[in-house]
């Protein structure tokens, strides 16, 4: 019996294989409601994880659960909705006939949930055609509807955002947050980086099938003292502040760019902004504003991707 104070998907020193391969090592994440972002390169482990969660693989070592139930279980599918990378439809069907038939094959009986998703998704004037005749973005919308259709608590989405214009970007993401506040645990594996970091609560940055890093973004960047900002600084004194600035030991370059200003590459970010602050604080340079050009998860995952020793925490 699955107990009522169980984390939506848990993953427990997680290890897969295919072959020779080791896809996951030793993975261990504990997610709750929200929406979590899954970020890393090919080959780093992204579809694996979700398909673990979904109950469509085994690990060859520890164990999912969801909801307090093994993944592979009949318990834990009930639960779960997934969203792959790739589709596979019955291109002569109708996108309304598809979700049809996937209640009644599954039996929730609730033909009005059909349409609910169809309206929710934006497919109801595209409802009656050929998925065959579907673009990309409009495939990518059937998924989510299939995956949304019996009211999962944990939603599995890889790269969902793939093929979808900017405008059906925005709408997805939306029903995304509008999901997660209802309480719904979100997994969503994306390339879309910026995106995503204005979606998630949390990331979990994978590289060679293990943890990088997890938590919000700013935890991370918190952790990681060694990774070097590259910061725009307006300032009336470039070319003072240029020459205190590379007297600091955090400081790695400093360049000037364009009449008033500087971009500096700092490292021990906590440190370099508070002697920052006392230069202005005394008084000896006025800064007329501060940019940091590359805080993203991009960036982030760039950094631990090429310092692999970075420990987890």
């Amino acid at each position: 019996m699955a107990s009522v104070t169980a984390a939506p998907l848990e993953f427990r020193e997680v290890s897969k294989w295919y072959g020779a391969v080791r896809a996951l090592d030793g993975v261990s994440l504990r997610l709750r409601a929200g929406i979590t972002g899954l970020v890393g390169p090919n080959g780093s482990g992204k579809t694996t994880l979700l398909r673990l969660a979904a109950g469509l693989a085994r690990p060859n070592g520890g164990s999912v659960w969801v909801a307090g139930w093994p993944a592979h279980s009949v318990a834990a599918r009930q639960q779960v909705g997934y969203v792959p990378e790739t589709d596979r439809f019955p291109e002569d069907c109708t996108g309304r006939d598809f979700l049809r038939i996937l209640t009644r094959l599954d039996g929730w009986g609730a033909l009005h949930r059909v349409e609910l998703c169809l309206q929710k998704l934006g497919l109801t004037e595209v409802a009656g055609r050929p998925i065959a005749s579907y673009s990309k973005g409009m495939r990518q919308r059937l998924k989510l509807a299939q995956a949304l259709l019996h009211r999962p608590q944990v939603l599995l989405c890889d790269e969902p955002f793939n093929g979808v214009d900017p405008s059906g970007r925005a709408e997805l993401g939306q029903l995304f947050k509008e999901l997660a506040e209802r309480g719904m645990t979100i997994v969503i594996s994306s390339h879309q980086l910026d995106e995503l970091e204005q979606l998630a609560r949390r990331l979990v940055i994978l590289g060679r099938g293990r943890v990088l890093a997890e938590g919000p973004l700013a935890d991370t960047r918190a952790h990681l003292q060694a990774y070097p900002l590259l910061i725009r600084i307006e300032t009336a004194q470039p070319r003072q502040l240029a020459g205190w600035l590379l007297q600091w030991p955090m400081v790695m370059g400093v360049e000037l760019a364009g009449a008033q200003a500087v971009q500096v590459r700092a490292r021990q970010p906590q440190d370099f902004f508070q002697a920052l602050q006392r230069l202005v604080v005394q008084g000896q340079c006025e800064v007329l504003s501060l940019q940091i050009l590359d805080a993203s998860a991009e960036a982030v995952l760039q950094y631990l991707l090429a310092h692999r020793e970075t420990p987890v925490w």
